[in-house]
């Protein structure tokens, strides 16, 4: 599935990875906690534990902190909106 990466320091980028939710855990580096700050049915889903880990970025009113990334049904084919988020995300990086 495709995604949009959200690193620590880094530009957010898309990204496709397996859709296996263990697998998705490894990416992240724990167990995830998934909720939806969005419209248009795009979630976001972060390290359940984000202690210790660098800080990412302030969605919403919320900071995260290590790897997280957005992802949902309309991900797919919308690529505009798919540009609109990777640039609101960039806006909002802590580092």
């Amino acid at each position: 599935m495709w995604v949009l990466m959200l690193e620590p320091g880094q530009d957010a980028r898309m990204e496709e990875i397996p859709s296996d939710p263990s697998q998705l855990e490894q990416i992240l580096g724990g167990p995830a906690e998934i909720t939806a700050p969005f419209e248009s049915g795009i979630l976001l889903v972060v390290l359940r534990d984000q202690r210790g880990q660098r800080p990412n970025r302030l969605i919403g009113s919320r900071k995260v902190y290590g790897r997280c990334l957005l992802s949902g049904g309309s991900l797919h084919g919308l690529d505009d909106l798919l540009e609109r988020y990777r640039v609101r995300m960039d806006r909002c990086r802590l580092e």
